[in-house]
């Protein structure tokens, strides 16, 4: 892990409309957070926060992918969700409490992560209530989420979770590494243990899923790709219509 200098807050991901601080930096606020944040660089595999171990403030993932997971008593990783850039990974806090992480967080791929020192978060907060909001909305959000997947492992077979996954990559992808699948579609990449990690499965028993979905002909696969067909047709398999 290496850090250097303050954060590029004017063109940050964070900054998109639909991400936390979109509001915070569009109305000119932008020079606060800038002069108040490190840029800390992880190489793939390495820990950005380790579940259990106090949190120094307030980190907003910038570049790559990191991975939220919890470990049992037995060591087991259970994955929570894979974070993108522009999302908070750790430390919503306020009134100057500390806690300890009650999750792990792990750099997926090479990542480049925002970090304001837990003193400077609390004077942020003071000084800018629209970052205060802007991180309620971050946690109410994660909540939401939290009782969706719950209720999910609750109520949903494999199959159907996988086609819930599917519909929000889908729904929610904007260009990047997806792209135009032909025809229209869309298409996903998502390595086969990644996806079993969010399902919350073994891996063949996503594999088993992915094949039963491919064979209502909704979706294809291209190697570790996966191609949207009909994605209205996806959503009545995802109960979502």
């Amino acid at each position: 892990m290496r850090s250097r200098g303050s954060a590029r807050c004017s063109n940050c991901p964070a900054a998109l409309p639909g991400r936390p601080f979109h509001f915070v930096l569009r109305d000119g606020q932008v020079e606060p957070l800038a002069s108040c944040s490190l840029l800390r660089q992880f190489r793939a595999g390495e820990f950005i926060l380790r579940e259990g171990e106090p949190v120094d403030g307030l980190y907003v993932l910038r570049e790559g992918t990191a991975r939220i997971f919890l470990s049992d008593e037995e060591g087991r990783e259970h994955t929570v969700r894979y974070a993108h850039p522009g999302e908070v990974v750790g430390g919503c806090q306020f009134n100057g409490v500390r806690r300890s992480s009650c999750y792990s967080v792990l750099a997926a791929s090479d990542c480049e992560v925002c970090h304001f020192p837990a003193g400077i978060h609390d004077d942020l907060l003071a000084r800018c209530p629209d970052l205060a909001r802007a991180l309620l909305h971050v946690m109410a959000d994660l909540l939401d989420e939290s009782y969706v997947r719950l209720r999910e492992l609750a109520t949903t077979n494999c199959r159907q979770r996988l086609a819930r996954l599917l519909v929000r990559l889908a729904e929610g992808q904007r260009g990047g590494d997806g792209g135009d699948g032909g025809g229209g579609g869309m298409v996903i990449r998502l390595h086969r243990q990644r996806m079993a990690d969010i399902l919350g499965v073994t891996k063949e028993t996503a594999v088993r899923a992915l094949s039963s979905l491919k064979a209502t002909g909704v979706v294809e696969t291209r190697g570790q790709a996966i191609a949207i067909r009909d994605l209205p047709a996806l959503r009545r398999l995802a109960g979502l219509n």
